[in-house]
């Protein structure tokens, strides 16, 4: 008998303990504040992959994808797009924000987007992630701004949105058209918070980078790394101001083929084919801000209006700034140069980081290194979801 309570009594502790472990996670996720920290845990691991029966499924409700259409208008200009909206489950009003994403080929129909959107929902908060036709061709052009400032103002007018807790946040050249629309004073004094990941400060100094492969830090020139798809959205997006429909088929073709010009039709070109050509063919730094400095006016006007340099003025609001050490696609320097630059009104967190690729998470070689700054974007991500419940 005494031998049967003692085995009885193992087997009580034996079971008591993930008894204690479960009861304690459960009042933990009580907890509104601990229970974001677990969904942001488990939201931050499965951008870095995602993990074999994620407890973060079943823990939450599933979300529900929408595509709308609005039309509206910003600045006397008639305005349409289409979004996509990822709502939690069940009902209530919630936080919210608007993605907006870089020149992704499959646009909002990226896996990688989907995940992101899908993970966010789950979080508690809704995502809007507008179609950006224009990005999607790989051109940057001011009219996305426009879109972003209107889907701001209609992401606020859901029924399933709190008005107050709306942010917008920018994924690599997706960054510079969501800060300009930031600074909008239609919508300023309305924003909870910024995010840029991977974005640009100077458009004329992106497009030199680009152009040259070089960069500058502190300074001091020195080679970059480009890819080929930055340079591929710097082609289309300058071919694309030119007017004349026969001269963007030609540059395209030199660009793109490597099909050679002739010095009769070289000198034939318009002085926007003319710029963007030069531009496009040098290795110059000098060359391309001469270029600029005699382009045609509404050139200069529409990269202007890109540039988030220029506009930064109307920003009040807190600012989450990271960028990729070693980015390809846009130098880390914008980034340094726009946490350097910003109004005094601006409240900012800025990191610097190896554990993307651009925009894309990556898992480094450095076990320790990387733990370090997964910790480091952990505490960063979970500021902001903290804003937006």
């Amino acid at each position: 008998m005494d031998n049967f309570k003692a085995k009885l009594k193992r087997y009580w502790g034996a079971f008591a303990i993930p008894l204690v472990f479960v009861a304690i996670v459960a009042a933990m996720w009580a907890v509104p504040h601990t229970r974001l920290i677990f969904q942001t845990s488990y939201f931050v691991v499965e951008m870095f992959g995602e993990p074999p029966n994620n407890p973060y499924e079943w823990a939450t409700e599933a979300p529900v994808r929408e595509r709308v259409q609005y039309s509206g208008v910003v600045d006397g200009r008639a305005v349409e797009f289409q979004a996509d909206v990822y709502s939690p489950g069940g009902d209530g009003r919630h936080g919210a924000v608007v993605g907006v994403v870089g020149a992704l080929q499959q646009g909002v129909d990226d896996p990688r987007l989907i995940r992101l959107a899908e993970g966010v929902a789950r979080l508690g908060v809704v995502m809007m992630l507008p179609e950006m036709d224009d990005l999607v061709e790989d051109r940057l052009v001011p009219e996305e701004i426009d879109e972003v400032t209107l889907a701001f103002q209609k992401l606020r007018e859901r029924e399933n949105v709190d008005p107050d807790k709306v942010a917008i946040v920018g994924f690599s050249v997706g960054a510079g058209p969501a800060l300009i629309a930031a600074s909008h004073e239609s919508i300023s004094d309305q924003i909870e918070f910024v995010g840029s990941l991977g974005g640009y400060y100077d458009i004329f100094d992106l497009i030199a980078s680009i152009s040259t492969k070089t960069l500058i830090d502190d300074g001091v020139q020195r080679p970059w790394d480009v890819s080929p798809r930055s340079q591929q959205i710097l082609r289309r997006s300058l071919i694309s101001y030119v007017d004349d429909p026969a001269e963007q088929e030609m540059l395209s073709a030199i660009f793109a083929n490597g099909i050679p010009i002739n010095e009769t039709a070289l000198g034939d070109l318009s002085p926007t084919g003319r710029m963007v050509y030069d531009i496009l063919s040098n290795a110059s730094t000098d060359l391309v801000y001469n270029r600029f400095a005699s382009a045609p006016h509404d050139v200069v006007t529409i990269l202007r209006r890109l540039s988030p340099s220029i506009h930064l003025d109307g920003l009040d609001t807190n600012l989450f700034l990271v960028h990729d050490r070693n980015d390809r696609f846009i130098p880390y320097v914008e980034s340094r140069r726009l946490a350097e630059n910003l109004p005094p009104s601006v409240n900012l967190s800025y990191l610097e980081l190896d554990i993307f690729r651009h925009t894309i998470p990556r898992v480094s070689s450095d076990p320790l290194a990387f733990i370090l700054e997964l910790m480091q974007f952990f505490f960063l991500a979970y500021r902001m979801a903290l804003q937006l419940i």
